[in-house]
């Protein structure tokens, strides 16, 4: 009876009651101690590992080579006195606004201009190690990329000018008729233009000031605006002279964007200036090579020593798409390209004499020549200093075939199919007959070969030229050297020793015009026979900065 009492005294007695309720909450307030303490503290300590992270990156962008070094000293320097794992990966950062964000990080590309350095530490608990758990596993990840960007070119250069013949081939590639000096064409061979000022230009003449610079590369446009643009953008000499022959160009039409490739500043509304520096010949003859796709020309070169009459055809390739002569690349990506061009020269020698037919024949020599595109890629860009920057580009020369042989000049221009040939009529009387035969291949597979270009070679914009593994050194005489000379009387062949050295000896005597001829029309054509001429025209090494 009394230990009832007492249960129902106990059951109805309220001192005390709160240290029950604390005991049952005790649990509910450390778990929002844990939450609100060692979340916090964690969430302070992802922001300084955060922080870590992009300067890190930063370091490493700098030198992707050097990438896990350069992220392992910043990390030292922060301070930061709990272990860290570190995970430097270099690569290449993508700024095409097509590509999402997170992908635009391209891990172990070939040229590295981007690290994404990931960060893994863990920070203590205060309250949630009640319930086991003393850690807390942070991880950060930053991409640092630096702008690294070369602009270069692949073409010929002329060894020679000759207003005649120059005349005639800008008269048949314009469609009118070309009359300039040879002053006009020492100064087109001499001035540069930059290629920014050149669009500028072009913009103001269409009248698209507002388009961007990439809506104007995919505008197919009249050559004749863009031939006055790029006067515009020489100014002097050299572009009064441009102005005289855009005033006379037909009708053709041409795609910046298949001759220039801007890369990145071609999204941009400004900036690139003086990074792509044009030479003016070259540009014009482009605009023409472009505006014609793929095209055979024919034109008559006179007045060249040693020879009587002269018959030019030329036929340009189709360009690959995507394939431009000048480009801007950091990472490479972008083949630069000259003209695929076939060439058929048909020369009338000024003969002396030949013994038996003197007077009654001269010698006629068809010589045929044929060469690939010439190629250049960007291989790398060093930027330790503003007085050390180097670019160093990889590049091919165009091999070369050639041939004193008869070839048909309306097949020219069928770059599907192999050129046919046959024996060169040299001499032709109605009852004597001389034939020759020589043929020159430098082959058709060529290695890559490394170009290193200085900063002083840059800032005057030297050309290196890279030659093919079996040079040519002039087409005509390899050729006037191997030729085989047959002489036959009606349909026997007797021997006319006499009549076919002489022939071969006109041959070798007129080789020197021929070969100047040749290199002249190929290197306006942006084409130098068995070598290319590969120029670095600008370096932009920029400061790190944090992307994605």
């Amino acid at each position: 009876m009394r230990v009832t009492a007492r249960v129902r005294r106990l059951l109805w007695d309220r001192a005390g009651g709160i240290t029950i309720v604390a005991a049952f909450a005790l649990p509910v307030m450390i778990g929002a101690a844990a939450l609100a303490v060692d979340i916090g503290s964690a969430a302070l300590d992802a922001r300084r590992l955060q922080g870590m992270a992009d300067a890190a990156a930063l370091a490493a962008a700098l030198d992707p080579s050097q990438a896990e070094a350069l992220a392992r000293a910043s990390v030292v320097a922060s301070g930061w006195t709990r272990p860290v794992r570190i995970v430097a990966q270099p690569g290449r950062y993508s700024i095409d606004a097509a590509i999402p964000a997170p992908k635009r990080f391209i891990p172990d590309a070939a040229a590295l201009d981007a690290v994404r350095v990931t960060l893994n530490s863990d920070t203590p608990t205060f309250f949630a190690r009640f319930f086991g758990r003393s850690t807390i596993t942070l991880a950060r990840t930053a991409t640092g990329a630096r702008e690294r960007l070369a602009a270069f070119s692949v073409g010929g250069r002329l060894a020679g000018l000759n207003g005649g013949v120059l005349n005639a081939l800008l008269s048949a590639m314009t469609g009118g008729e070309v009359r300039l000096s040879l002053v006009d064409y020492e100064a087109l061979a001499s001035a540069n233009v930059d290629a920014t000022a050149w669009l500028d230009a072009l913009a103001i003449r269409l009248g698209a000031q507002a388009a961007s610079r990439a809506d104007l590369l995919n505008r197919t446009v009249d050559a004749q605006p863009a031939l006055a643009a790029l006067g515009d953008a020489v100014g002097g000499g050299a572009g009064n002279a441009i102005q005289r022959l855009a005033a006379s160009v037909d009708g053709r039409q041409v795609r910046l964007g298949d001759l220039i490739d801007l890369g990145p500043y071609a999204a941009r509304a400004g900036g690139g200036a003086g990074l792509v520096q044009l030479d003016a010949l070259s540009a014009v003859s482009a605009i023409l090579r472009g505006g014609a796709g793929r095209q055979t020309i024919s034109f008559n070169a006179d007045g060249l020593s040693g020879l009587s009459g002269t018959r030019v055809t030329l036929a340009f390739g189709e360009p690959e798409r995507g394939s431009p002569w000048v480009a801007i690349d950091g990472a490479g990506q972008v083949i630069v390209r000259t003209a695929q061009m076939r060439a058929l020269v048909v020369a009338e020698l000024i003969s002396s004499g030949l013994p038996g037919v003197s007077g009654l024949a001269s010698v006629r020599v068809p010589l045929f020549v044929e060469a690939a595109r010439a190629e250049a890629r960007l291989a790398d860009i060093a930027c330790p200093a503003a007085d050390r920057r180097s670019v160093t580009l990889e590049a091919r020369a165009a091999p070369v075939s050639a041939a004193l042989a008869e070839a048909e000049a309306a097949r020219l221009g069928d770059f599907s199919r192999a050129m046919p040939l046959s024996d060169a009529k040299l001499v032709r009387l109605p009852l004597v007959e001389v034939t020759g035969r020589a043929d020159l291949d430098a082959g058709a597979a060529e290695p890559w070969q490394r170009v290193r270009f200085d900063w002083p070679e840059i800032r005057d914009r030297t050309a290196h030229t890279v030659t093919t593994a079996r040079p040519v050194e002039g087409v005509a005489r390899s050729l006037a050297s191997n030729l085989k000379v047959r002489a036959r009387v009606g349909l026997l062949l007797l021997p006319l020793d006499p009549l076919a050295q002489a022939v071969a000896g006109q041959v070798a005597a007129a080789a020197p015009a021929l070969d100047a001829l040749v290199a002249l029309v190929s290197g306006v054509s942006g084409v130098r026979l068995g070598q290319a001429d590969v120029r670095v025209t600008g370096v932009r090494c920029g400061t790190a900065a944090l992307v994605a």
